[in-house]
């Protein structure tokens, strides 16, 4: 988390973790915490943002478990920053929809063709 955060270490520990969620996420957020103090098991991974130290968002996938440390309930929330995936998955969507763009204008041109070459 320091890694994709920009903050230091020492900075992040004991920190609430609304402080790294965007407002967007807390609702979703709640629900995770929540299903979580009930002991009720979540998905394998999780996928959502986090705010670094100059408030910017950085897309992330997480997993988040309820473990036992030194005596105590406590949380293993292990990150990873996705970014370079959702850029690629970006450039993916963009042929798909280029291609929906200019199918019509592909119509359109091959209906004139005809007329260009001489054709009626």
């Amino acid at each position: 988390m320091a890694d994709i955060s920009g903050y230091k270490l020492e900075e992040l520990i004991g920190e609430n973790a609304a402080k790294f969620t965007p407002p967007e996420f807390i609702p979703h957020a709640k629900k995770v915490w929540q299903r979580l103090g009930q002991g009720r098991p979540l998905r394998e991974r999780l996928e959502g943002a986090v705010l670094n130290k100059d408030g910017e968002q950085v897309p992330v996938e997480g997993s988040v478990k309820v473990i036992e440390y030194e005596g105590e309930t406590a949380l293993a929330v292990i990150v990873r920053d996705i970014t370079e995936r959702k850029r690629a998955e970006e450039k993916l969507k963009h042929p798909q929809l280029l291609s929906k763009l200019s199918k019509p204008s592909r119509i359109q041109t091959y209906s004139k063709l005809p007329q260009e070459i001489g054709n009626p």
